[in-house]
């Protein structure tokens, strides 16, 4: 039985590792190919976005494909341009005006607030006030149902429908940049 066994295990052993040697360049490949078609399915040639970029590179290009392209590098531009702006000091100029006019906004306001402050948690430039984000249990569901950790980036409380309602982040992963944004009632 033990020569038996021996016989088999050795071709499911190579077969295991050279499995296991290809399952990361596969895995890869697979996510790479997953962004890609998730990418042309919101900013591709055929959405709304796209025949935008289209629209404006055609004032450059006769050819659509190539329009599209002179789009793209258009906004690259000017983000980069916005880039240069912030580098030699008008970011405080720029966030600024932009919280400004969002402060005005009141749904969009509470949104772009909690937004702004997860992505300066990603900016080592941006000095963020974390002790702001306060760790909360929400339980969803009523009496029984579940309790998940969330963190509430601010204490502000929103009118939506007549309901009030505070802003939590629950976090998808150990570090709590990603997750879903949710409206819980408090």
């Amino acid at each position: 039985m033990n020569r038996v066994w021996k016989i088999v295990r050795f071709p499911l052993q190579t077969f295991l590792a050279g499995l296991f040697a290809l399952l990361p360049l596969v895995v890869t490949i697979a996510i790479v190919i997953w962004v890609g078609g998730f990418l042309d399915d919101y900013f591709g040639p055929n959405t709304l976005l796209g025949r935008m970029l289209a629209g404006i590179g055609m004032r450059f290009a006769a050819n659509e494909t190539f329009a599209y392209f002179i789009g793209w590098v258009l906004v690259l531009a000017a983000i980069f341009g916005v880039g240069l702006m912030v580098e030699f000091g008008a970011q405080r100029l720029l966030r600024d005006r932009v919280d400004n006019l969002f402060a005005r906004l009141p749904l969009l306001g509470g949104v772009y607030g909690t937004v702004r402050q997860l992505v300066g948690m990603v900016d080592k430039r941006e000095k963020t006030d974390l002790k702001g984000m306060q760790v909360v249990y929400c339980r969803f569901g009523g009496e029984g149902g579940p309790l998940l950790l969330a963190l509430m980036p601010t204490p502000q409380r929103f009118q939506i429908g007549g309901a009030e309602y505070q802003v939590v982040i629950v976090p998808t992963a150990p570090v709590p940049v990603g997750g879903a944004l949710i409206f819980v009632s408090p």
